[in-house]
C-alpha cells in the first residue's frame, strides 16, 4: 500500500510540473481546447497505467510529448477536423487592449487566422517541430528526443516549415502589434 501512494504522488508530481506543458502542445496540435485537454488527459491516463520507469521528468516528460503528439494527430485524422479548425479559429476573440483600434484588431485577428491556417496545411513531420519549438518552447535537443530523430534534423524541418509557412503565406503584409 506504501508503494502504491508513493507512486501516487511521484506522479501527481510529474503531473503538476508537466500539464501546462503537455495541454499547449496539444492545443497547437488540434487548435480545439476540449480536445486538447481530452489528448492531455488521456496522455496522463496512459503516463500512470504504463510499465515504464522513468529515471527522470525529463525521461517522463518527453515519453508524455511523444504520446500526446500521436494522439493528437491522431483525433486529427479521425475526424478529419481540418475545415472546422479553420471556422473554429475564425469565430475565437482575441484580448484587445483599450488603446487598441477595430482596425488594429481585425488586422491582428486577420494575421493570427492566416498563420494558424498555413500551419494546419503543413505536413506533420514539419508542423510538429514547429509546434514544439514555438508553443513548446522546447529546445532543438528536446524535440530531437520527443520525435526521434537528430537534433540537426529538427533544425532543417523547421527550416523548411518555416520556408514553407512563408510560401502558404504568400508573403503577404502580416500585421504584427507593437
Amino acid at each position: 500500500m506504501r508503494i502504491e501512494k508513493e507512486a501516487f504522488q511521484t506522479f501527481e508530481k510529474v503531473y503538476t510540473e508537466l500539464y501546462s506543458l503537455i495541454y499547449r502542445i496539444a492545443y497547437h496540435v488540434v487548435y480545439d481546447e476540449d480536445a486538447a485537454e481530452d489528448v492531455t488527459q488521456e496522455a496522463f491516463v496512459r503516463l500512470y497505467h504504463s510499465d515504464h520507469i522513468f529515471s527522470t521528468i525529463d525521461d517522463a516528460k518527453y515519453w508524455t510529448i511523444r504520446v500526446v503528439k500521436n494522439l493528437a494527430i491522431n483525433q486529427l485524422r479521425k475526424k478529419k477536423r481540418s475545415i472546422q479548425l479553420v471556422e473554429k479559429m475564425e469565430q475565437e476573440q482575441v484580448k484587445t487592449s483599450n488603446t487598441e483600434t477595430g482596425e488594429g484588431v481585425y488586422l491582428r485577428e486577420e494575421t493570427i487566422h492566416q498563420v494558424r491556417d498555413a500551419l494546419t496545411r503543413l505536413p506533420d513531420n514539419l508542423r510538429l517541430p514547429i509546434i514544439l519549438r514555438e508553443y513548446g518552447s522546447m529546445s532543438y535537443s528536446e524535440i530531437a528526443q520527443v520525435m526521434g530523430i537528430s537534433e540537426s534534423n529538427v533544425k532543417v524541418r523547421i527550416h523548411r516549415g518555416r520556408a514553407n509557412l512563408e510560401r502558404l503565406l504568400n508573403q503577404e503584409e502580416l500585421y504584427v502589434p507593437r
